[in-house]
């Protein structure tokens, strides 16, 4: 997916994740109407979805029916959640508010579910370090001229993770990766292997803090 699309459809969730609250707030000011014709349009895109993935090859990129299926789910529910009447329609917009919740767990997974309608399209490459750290890609939404793949050294603890370092550019494809040296909540280092062995190897070293201050990253053979 790329950072123009990613920003894309992140810029229209959190729109229409912010306009369904104001939307559950002034709900006596939006009549029964206009919360149908929403209703009716959010489902007419959902059939156009299903209808173009039947007809065409299955979708392995964006989709601008499902984003905007969903989005409009997520404002069907902000215009029905306090309403006394369509009850089923509630309980079924709901759905679409829980999003929330998986967006604060995996915000890229989720935004990778409402561009393509895959829930498993976004597959970043992992890299097991040591024990629960690991080094996985990142989406780099600020350097789109970046020449390699940007990576990020995360620490694992549960459904979360904490972030140790981000915004490593590495210019290869890795083959693998191997702990040099770690001592703990002070110094990390990485060794990067390539795929092709053109390249040459990288080292990565991190300086670890309790803080979490900006950390320091040096590269070399």
């Amino acid at each position: 997916m790329s950072p123009d699309i990613f920003i894309l459809t992140l810029g229209l969730y959190l729109f229409c994740v912010v306009a369904s609250l104001l939307f559950a707030i002034f709900h006596k000011k939006i009549t029964d109407l206009w919360a149908v014709v929403f209703f009716i349009l959010h489902i007419v895109l959902g059939i156009g979805f299903v209808v173009t993935e039947l007809i065409t090859d299955k979708q392995s990129g964006f989709s601008v029916l499902f984003m905007f299926f969903f989005c409009c789910g997520i404002l069907t529910a902000g215009l029905f959640i306090r309403r006394i009447k369509y009850k089923w329609i509630k309980l079924y917009s709901l759905i679409y508010l829980f999003s929330v919740v998986f967006f604060l767990v995996s915000p890229s997974k989720m935004v990778g579910f409402i561009a393509t309608g895959q829930y498993d399209y976004y597959q970043p490459d992992r890299f097991h370090v040591f024990e629960n750290i690991y080094l996985i890609e990142a989406v780099n939404l600020m350097d789109q001229g970046s020449t390699g793949t940007t990576y990020k050294i995360i620490r694992e603890m549960g459904m979360y993770h904490r972030t140790i370092e981000r915004n490593i550019d590495i210019p290869f494809n890795i083959k693998a990766v191997s702990l040099e040296k770690f001592q703990k909540d002070t110094l990390l280092i990485i060794k990067v292997v390539p795929i092709d062995p053109r390249h040459n190897e990288i080292i990565l070293k991190t300086e670890m803090n309790r803080s979490n201050v900006r950390s320091k990253i040096t590269k070399g053979k």
